[in-house]
């Protein structure tokens, strides 16, 4: 607001002329409280990118939060022997004669010592675990990133892959897939998925695999029949 020198009315910013008196208006006499709202817009502005810094600090701690890893392996750990039941078990299959069609049963321990010692560190995995459900199972897969060094510190990250699976006759559909704590969908779940069996494909056990007749699911097992090339 100006104040009027004639007659002291306060005169809204933008006139030239008292709207009481007529008097011209000086612009040099404003109302200092009515100054500092004026200048208040700008002080807004100027703190404008602290908020939106802030805001993104937020938001990336929120994604961070997300897909935070799971460090643990998942169903029951068992001993190198175990896994070594699994692979003579595989080979057996493999040598499968054609029409010929083997099944067997796979506990839960003997699968996850099999990943373990077997193929996670091949397929450039710390860790491949499986926890096998009445018709449904999970594979967790964690991967370790590429270290960081701040401060002169040295800290490893992980990566977490969380894959729900429900047989279907001889094939797997997944159900769901998070990386860490956080659900993929739509496209970032199929990438993901493409990206895991690019790897898997990469097994010599899966030319025999790819002959699967049926997959079941039980408590703390996994049934499954191939049928001979």
């Amino acid at each position: 607001m100006v104040i009027c020198k004639q007659c002291g009315t306060d005169n809204p910013l933008g006139r030239l002329f008292c709207g009481k008196c007529g008097a011209k208006l000086d612009l040099q006499n404003m109302n200092s409280h009515k100054v500092a709202q004026s200048r208040q817009p700008l002080r807004i502005f100027s703190v404008l990118p602290k908020v939106l810094a802030g805001v993104v600090v937020l938001l990336l701690g929120l994604v961070g939060l997300a897909v935070w890893p799971h460090t643990m392996p998942l169903g029951r750990k068992g001993d190198k022997s175990d896994g070594q039941k699994v692979a003579n078990a595989l080979r057996v299959m493999e040598t499968a004669k054609a029409g010929r069609v083997l099944g067997r049963e796979f506990l839960e321990q003997d699968l996850n010592a099999y990943l373990e010692f077997f193929k996670a560190e091949d397929l450039g995995f710390k860790s491949i675990s499986i926890a096998a459900m009445p018709g449904y199972f999970r594979v967790r897969f964690i991967k370790a990133a590429r270290p960081l060094r701040p401060a002169g510190l040295t800290v490893e990250p992980k990566i977490s892959y969380d894959l729900v699976c429900v047989p279907i006759g001889g094939r797997v559909m997944v159900r769901t897939v998070s990386i860490g704590h956080l659900r993929c969908v739509g496209p970032a779940k199929t990438m993901t998925v493409r990206r895991l069996m690019t790897l898997l494909r990469q097994c010599p056990e899966w030319a025999t695999l790819a002959r699967t007749e049926e997959i079941k699911s039980e408590q703390g097992k996994l049934w499954l029949s191939v049928k001979g090339k």
